[in-house]
């Protein structure tokens, strides 16, 4: 096998991952100055995804979608009350969502109580952590919970 040095981009990506085998279509466009790549030829690539960094990761359960399908979450405001927010996520990550537009550095997003919780009302958070199974944990205990 031989090493190709051209670096490319991904032009567009299939959002399912065969179940198979694991793998996933992307189209990429790669410089091909030497002519060495033909049509319908099949290459192994290492690609680098989720380099940014402006970036945010929210629990996939703190994102939920509207009528219109957009993701939204909810959000404390200063005077501790619900907001309501449009997202736009970009992939999954594990149990979260990248999102780049709509997330501050120091937001808190709501991740529990959402069924009847509506956009402006009053809010007494609670700061916690999720585990790695994605349960909500009181973030100033010292104690892990039994497994």
């Amino acid at each position: 096998m031989a090493l190709y040095l051209e670096v490319g981009s991904i032009e567009a990506a299939e959002a399912n991952v065969s179940e198979t085998t694991g793998t996933v279509t992307i189209r990429a466009r790669i410089g091909n100055p030497k002519h060495v790549l033909l049509p319908g030829m099949y290459v192994s690539a290492t690609v680098a995804v989720g380099t940014g960094d402006k970036g945010f990761l929210l629990p996939q359960r703190a994102v939920s979608r509207n009528a219109k399908g957009q993701a939204t979450a909810m959000f404390v405001t200063a005077d501790a009350k619900a907001e309501q927010r449009v997202l736009q996520t970009q992939q999954s990550y594990h149990d979260a969502w990248l999102v780049y537009e709509n997330v501050k550095e120091g937001d808190r997003v709501i991740v529990d109580g959402l069924q009847k919780l509506r956009n402006g009302e009053a809010v007494k958070p609670t700061e916690v952590g999720l585990d790695p199974q994605g349960v909500a944990q009181d973030a100033t205990s010292s104690t892990t919970p039994n497994q």
